[in-house]
């Protein structure tokens, strides 16, 4: 699954920004859906692409709170923990 003199810490970053790649490119193609399609139609795309652009980096802030975790850096882990907390009070609020 590794590369070659790749370590896992190196293995773990590349698979992060894959993710981000993929979440930036179905971000361009929603984007420019939404500017294609008609008046009634494109009302869905246009929510779907927002959602997608504020669940991005809080996707990110949760894998490194997780990842943070189990390298026993409890502190980072219960900061990304805490704003992702401040974000979902918000969001209820």
């Amino acid at each position: 699954m590794s590369e070659p003199g790749l370590g896992p810490r190196l293995v773990r970053r590349q698979v992060l920004v894959r993710v981000l790649v993929v979440i930036t490119a179905t971000l361009t193609f929603l984007a420019a859906l939404t500017v294609v399609l008609p008046a009634p139609a494109e009302e869905p795309v246009a929510v779907a692409t927002v959602a997608m652009l504020l669940a991005a980096p809080l996707l990110r802030i949760a894998w490194l709170g997780v990842r943070w975790w189990r390298l026993g850096d409890r502190r980072f882990a219960f900061v990304a923990a805490g704003l992702l907390g401040v974000v979902a009070l918000a969001a209820v609020v």
